[in-house]
């Protein structure tokens, strides 16, 4: 076109100063020619740039779409993480680049060498989320393990994290009632027993109070540790009347706590019939009648 030309340039259709982009713009024959030139290119660079030429008469542009190829970078970079087991959890790992990166995720019991890591495919337990993020519903004890993120998109090599997955268990009583008869003057013995995280403290309590052994002087108690958690005992010395009551057991650590309900029934001797009457006295027969007294906790089986 005819002279003087003058050019702009605009990057995804506003105007930009080279010097921002670390580009430099040089023109040649009177302005008919315009060049951009990056020094070194980024993913900030990405976009279309459109040159815009005007006269006195009119103007033209040409726009381009520039795509600058970057190797994946993370957004969130994984992290160890801590879980409790039968809750759902999510180990946050998402990467950006372009192409945008393709994430895979895989498993090991061991950090020592990258050839026992295995490939995790989604299932309905666990679930790799659109942004990248490993997502398990209801985590389990044998999800602990090392875990691998691998983000590549074909530039470079590139990048992979290694986190661990730590999956804590609360107290959990298999049975969580049970019922207990005693005949008075016995020893009682009631045993809670738990699996779970240690450690892991008790508390009793009997029809909702709590027990304090140092008054109840009837009253033990003991813990012991097992393999795969813990048992805790109450024992109570010459059971008497007033120890028929429901007991509590409550198993706590730090990840949560359990209860267990233990009916317990003390057997005595029945008490002595109430409100003895005579009825229809004659030379042969009589008939009596009274109130059913307390049975003990035991059935009566005779009156004589």
């Amino acid at each position: 076109g005819d002279g003087p030309i003058s050019t702009t340039w605009l990057k995804d259709g506003i105007p930009f100063d080279a010097n921002d982009l670390g580009a430099v713009l040089t023109y040649a024959d009177e302005n008919f020619v315009s060049t951009l030139t990056f020094k070194n290119l980024t993913y900030n660079h990405n976009g279309n740039y459109t040159c815009v030429a005007r006269n006195e008469v009119a103007s033209t542009s040409h726009s381009a779409v520039l795509v600058v190829r970057v190797p994946p970078r993370w957004i969130i970079k994984p992290t160890n993480v801590t879980a409790v087991a039968g809750r759902p959890v999510k180990i946050e790992c998402q990467a950006d680049g372009v192409p945008l990166p393709h994430v895979r995720w895989k498993m090991s019991s061991s950090s020592e060498s990258s050839q026992q890591f295995k490939t995790i495919v989604s299932r309905s337990h666990v679930h790799i989320l659109m942004n990248g993020s490993l997502n398990f519903q209801n985590v389990e004890i044998l999800d602990s393990g090392y875990y691998m993120c691998e983000a590549s998109n074909g530039v470079g090599s590139g990048i992979t994290a290694v986190v661990y997955l730590s999956v804590h268990s609360v107290p959990r009583f298999h049975t969580k009632y049970a019922m207990m008869t005693v005949r008075r003057g016995d020893k009682a013995l009631m045993d809670c027993e738990v699996v779970g995280d240690k450690p892991i403290s008790f508390s009793w309590r009997k029809n909702g109070a709590a027990i304090d052994t140092e008054t109840e002087i009837r009253y033990s108690q003991k813990t012991h540790e097992s393999v795969s958690g813990a048992r805790s005992e109450l024992v109570i010395e010459k059971v008497e009347k007033k120890d028929s009551a429901l007991f509590s057991c409550t198993a706590a650590n730090q990840y949560g706590d359990d209860s267990k309900n233990i009916q317990l029934t003390i057997q005595d001797i029945p008490d002595a019939p109430k409100s003895t009457e005579v009825h229809d006295v004659s030379s042969r027969s009589v008939r009596l009648s009274w109130s059913k007294p307390f049975d003990g906790n035991s059935p009566i089986i005779q009156y004589t």
